[in-house]
């Protein structure tokens, strides 16, 4: 993804990647997912497929061996899931507009999970991260403060098509007028 958002954008900074965790709709015991992922991935299919990253969704399970000790299938060994996690990426925006060339910079991640992988309170969450990503507490060393990036809309070629993108995949609608601080900007 940098090397991506990096060329994608002549090597200046800016956020490459914002992730969304969506719901994962009723536990049930074989721990199946409701559909809000799959309704954003066919929204953008069925609406804004150019902006789509692949076109499937990625399923990680938890999945582990274990004997039973007890009752007829004693010492028999079973497959137990213990969690899951859907993710999917798409291009935050298109250049222009819908009809024009994708950004291939910044990327939404959207990601469902359940069981050992489901979001937990705190920032130290070993079991519920992402694939591959490993929990680390955070802290500051004095010189340095935590920050927030709020502004990000702000940045992009055209703020309503994405601001309408937001709107078509999600139903968003923006309380704020991102023109007022457009013209105080000296645009």
């Amino acid at each position: 993804h940098l090397t991506r958002f990096y060329d994608a954008h002549n090597g200046r900074e800016g956020i490459a990647v914002l992730g969304f965790e969506l719901g994962s709709g009723h536990e049930t015991a074989s721990l199946r997912f409701g559909s809000e992922i799959e309704r954003v991935f066919n929204q953008y299919l069925h609406m804004h497929p150019r902006l789509l990253v692949s076109e499937r969704i990625f399923e990680y399970s938890d999945v582990r061996t274990k004997k039973r000790f007890k009752g007829r299938e004693h010492g028999a060994t079973v497959m137990q899931e213990l969690g899951k996690m859907k993710v999917f990426e798409a291009f935050a925006y298109y250049k222009d507009d819908e009809k024009g060339e994708v950004d291939k910079g910044t990327v939404i991640r959207f990601v469902e999970r359940k069981g050992t992988y489901a979001s937990q309170q705190g920032f130290g969450n070993p079991q519920g991260v992402l694939p591959g990503l490993v929990a680390v507490q955070c802290t500051f060393d004095g010189t340095s403060i935590p920050a927030y990036s709020d502004h990000w809309v702000s940045n992009v070629h055209n703020r309503n098509s994405f601001l309408k993108t937001l709107n078509d995949i999600l139903g968003f609608t923006s309380k704020v007028d991102f023109n007022a601080g457009v013209v105080a900007a000296g645009r």
